[in-house]
């Protein structure tokens, strides 16, 4: 039996039990009462098992979504570090490519003007 049938069991036996006249006590089989008493304890060490089993699949499940989580977290950061170091790269070359051609114009500007006063 379980826990909570035994408890029950337990709630139903003080329910039937006969009561002492003009107190609220109640005249139960002691010998039943032991009884039940004995199975709740044998039936106590499963509950807190599961109960403990519950509690570690619990922590084993959030140590391993924070886990996950940090991967996650460190993925995207290395991402966004390659895109940064790809975007600043590309900044770079359409900086270089530009002042090569404002070099380019400068000397083609200064040949046609040197071709001008020849």
């Amino acid at each position: 039996m379980d826990l909570i049938q035994l408890i029950e069991e337990m709630e139903d036996l003080m329910d039937g039990a006969s009561t002492v006249p003009f107190s609220k006590k109640v005249m139960v089989d002691a010998d039943e009462v032991l009884e039940i008493l004995t199975e709740m304890r044998e039936a106590l060490p499963e509950e807190i098992k599961q109960a403990q089993w519950v509690t570690e699949e619990k922590e084993r499940i959030v140590t391993e979504a924070e886990r996950e989580a940090d991967a996650i977290r460190k993925g995207a950061q290395k991402d966004a570090d390659g895109m940064n170091k790809d975007a600043q790269k590309r900044f770079e070359a359409l900086i270089n490519e530009h002042d090569i051609t404002k070099q380019a114009e400068k000397y083609g500007e200064e040949i046609v003007s040197k071709a001008e006063q020849n």
